[in-house]
């Protein structure tokens, strides 16, 4: 990425947490069959050979902002590139109310001390790669997923590298329309 392409979006990643700050953040919501997101944003990255592992007879569904959604997932794969070798699986799981979205990539990991120190903005952690990029993505995505009543956590995936997990309200079964 060229000093500038990193300046810019530095820049878009500050002006979309400044409108989340100031409460002016529009969410465009409609229902989203979560695993059609997820492939639309491994075809965007190149990373369409990533497997995805959607929970048997399951159309995980949200309520929700699409770009917004789709960035937090985007950055979560870019993520894995630049500190894990690349994402190795995604998950997707409807548990009780909630949906469940893992990321797993066979990077270092990221150490138990970091695991909620990496979410704040302009935090970096120590691991490989930590230099690069602005510490403003997984603040930004934390924010994304603030404004759709969801969450996200890191934890040790099955090979010793990251998980990320992202957690959001299902859609009530009503709501989902296909």
């Amino acid at each position: 990425e060229s000093r500038g392409e990193a300046f810019k979006d530095l820049v878009l990643d500050l002006l979309e947490i400044s409108r989340i700050d100031a409460g002016v953040a529009d969410l465009v919501e409609e229902s989203i069959v979560v695993e059609e997101l997820v492939r639309a944003i491994l075809l965007a990255t190149g990373d369409e050979g990533v497997p995805v592992h959607a929970s048997a007879g399951s159309l995980a569904t949200v309520i929700g902002d699409k770009r917004r959604l789709g960035q937090v997932l985007q950055n979560l794969i870019e993520n894995a590139h630049r500190h894990g070798g690349g994402p190795t699986s995604i998950g997707i799981e409807r548990i009780g109310g909630s949906v469940v979205i893992t990321v797993d990539d066979d990077g270092p990991g990221v150490p138990e001390h970091e695991r909620t120190h990496i979410f704040h903005r302009f935090a970096r952690g120590s691991g490989v790669g930590s230099t690069e990029g602005s510490g403003l993505g997984l603040a930004l995505v934390c924010e994304h997923l603030r404004l759709h009543r969801g969450s996200i956590s890191v934890e040790a995936s099955g090979s010793g590298g990251s998980r990320f997990r992202v957690v959001l309200p299902a859609a009530p079964s009503d709501e989902v329309r296909r």
